[in-house]
């Protein structure tokens, strides 16, 4: 078998009933294939390769005591064993690397891999193509993450913005609302309806959010991923042509980051929007726009005694508590603007499908 490098062994002779189904040429193809996929490694100085099995189509790659059963012509699984096992560490971890560490769990993945049913051979199809699919990507990423060659890749610009994200929506989750609330149409005290200015076409909220349902899966409790969901439904039809709110960007400081070209949304429109979402938190009352001393001195008026009599027994507890909703609406729509900023964002990278933009 020539055309078999000389760093393998060749292929024990395969049995008889094997012989029709599964020549030599086919097994000498395949090392061919995964030596050249693969490269040179002690691994594949030790491995061999033994025919195993009922069926001609299955194949053993015996790296140490890994067994690995695959279809033929399927690399991907042992290429990467063998890149996390150059990087092994007393087989404690698939990586050497701190931060990759299994930390208080040792893998037997060989007695694991010997308990697999043979039922899984159902799924072998499935898992290949996923593995295809994401193995490229995700070997890259580890070898630039822990390659001491720094001209391929800094990856301290990716940790930073990883931090960024983190630290801010970690803000976002701390803004809590009492747990029986919702977002939804039924807690409006007013019809919001954003006026006509071309290209935006004139669109009544509270109808449109009728028509809105809150995300399965998503937590009841996570309303600001409720509201940049229900903003990006509203973008997605907001303009004529639809396209054009692709030309605009929701800026919280200073110029779009990404493209300076981008056209502010329109005042009144991120107003309009922002006041409609906490009337669907139930925090639109006018009330919380006064002072407590002005809500004190008005017992008179219905609407005003009633707002202020649930605030607290005494005054002081009435002054306390609309302090602390005042500074929750305050921060509400500070995260309420990067809200809509992202929903436009998602929205710039749909597709025209007749009257609207989908994903």
């Amino acid at each position: 078998m020539s055309g078999i490098p000389p760093m393998l062994p060749p292929p024990p002779p395969a049995r008889k009933r094997f012989t029709s189904a599964l020549t030599e040429e086919a097994v000498n193809d395949w090392l061919i294939t995964l030596t050249q996929t693969i490269g040179t490694t002690k691994r594949q100085e030790e491995g061999t390769v033994r025919l195993r099995g009922d069926r001609p189509r299955g194949l053993i790659w015996r790296i140490g005591k890994l067994p690995i059963r695959y279809q033929k012509a399927s690399v991907r699984l042992p290429e990467i064993l063998l890149l996390c096992d150059r990087l092994l560490a007393n087989h404690r971890a698939f990586c050497s690397h701190e931060e990759c560490r299994l930390r208080g769990i040792t893998p037997k993945r060989a007695q694991d891999l010997m308990r697999i049913s043979v039922h899984s051979i159902s799924i072998a199809p499935q898992f290949d193509i996923i593995l295809k699919r994401a193995v490229d990507s995700l070997i890259s990423v580890h070898r630039r993450i822990h390659n001491l060659d720094h001209v391929l890749v800094n990856t301290a610009s990716w940790r930073t913005d990883i931090a960024q994200t983190s630290a801010h929506m970690h803000v976002l989750t701390r803004l809590k609302l009492p747990d029986d609330t919702v977002l939804s149409h039924l807690n409006l005290t007013k019809r919001w309806t954003i006026a006509a200015s071309p290209p935006f076409k004139e669109k009544d909220l509270k109808s449109l959010m009728t028509q809105w349902k809150t995300p399965a899966r998503v937590d009841k409790h996570d309303h600001v991923t409720h509201c940049t969901d229900f903003a990006r439904m509203y973008f997605a039809t907001a303009c004529d042509p639809v396209k054009e709110v692709k030309k605009y960007a929701v800026r919280v400081l200073g110029k779009h980051a990404k493209d300076p070209r981008k056209m502010d949304l329109p005042a009144n429109i991120r107003d309009t929007l922002i006041k409609c979402f906490l009337d669907c938190l139930k925090m639109g009352q006018p009330e919380l726009d006064r002072m407590p001393d002005e809500l004190a001195a008005q017992p008179t008026q219905k609407s005003n005694h009633r707002f202020w009599s649930d605030l607290g027994p005494t005054n002081e507890s009435g002054a306390t508590k609309l302090l602390e909703k005042q500074a929750t609406g305050d921060a509400w729509i500070s995260a309420l603007k990067s809200t809509l900023g992202r929903a436009l964002n998602n929205v710039r990278q749909y597709v025209k499908k007749g009257n609207a933009l989908v994903p």
